[in-house]
């Protein structure tokens, strides 16, 4: 499992708790200038934690959601924080990669739910993405944009139609039907 270090905060009172992402299945170290003395976690179902030292604790996600991390220290101080377990897209993202290069979309996690944005090429393309992204999530949000299409250059004709009477051309003496050949 991956793990990150947090350089130790010291409690502010206007200051909301922090907020932390973690992948399922990955870890985050969390270590604090002195004693941990006591440990709440809000929702163990999806993090747990286990103290490595004295000074550090692992937090590892375990299911998609939040939950809030309360730590208090020796010196009375403690900190807050809500973690948010992600779910890992990594592979969704090297398959949009293998699938579809160069077209620049990006996926994101968010808890439970999987965020596809950019642009594409074609709602064909879009619809295919969208379709490989709900293997990974029930609930994906579609932040694709269809590209429009190159504008085709054209070429404006000016057409007039003229009408002429054969008879009266005959008494002005000119043929204009003539090819030329009996003048």
């Amino acid at each position: 499992p991956a793990l990150q270090n947090l350089p130790a905060r010291p409690p502010a009172e206007e200051q909301g708790p922090e907020a932390l992402h973690v992948v399922v299945g990955h870890s985050i170290l969390i270590r604090l200038p002195a004693r941990i003395k006591r440990i709440l976690t809000g929702n163990p179902t999806v993090i747990e934690s286990v103290m490595t030292s004295p000074y550090e604790l692992v937090v590892t996600a375990k299911l998609t959601g939040g939950s809030s991390l309360l730590l208090w220290d020796e010196t009375g101080q403690n900190r807050m924080m809500d973690v948010f377990a992600d779910l890992d897209v990594g592979p969704l993202r090297t398959a949009f990669e293998q699938t579809y290069p160069n077209i620049g979309v990006d996926v994101q996690s968010q808890e439970g739910r999987v965020v596809v944005v950019g642009t594409v090429p074609s709602a064909a393309v879009a619809d295919q993405m969208l379709k490989m992204a709900a293997n990974f999530s029930k609930e994906v949000i579609n932040g694709l944009q269809i590209a429009q299409p190159p504008r085709q250059k054209q070429v404006m004709l000016k057409v007039r139609f003229a009408e002429a009477d054969r008879s009266k051309l005959t008494a002005f003496a000119i043929n204009i039907f003539s090819t030329g050949a009996t003048n």
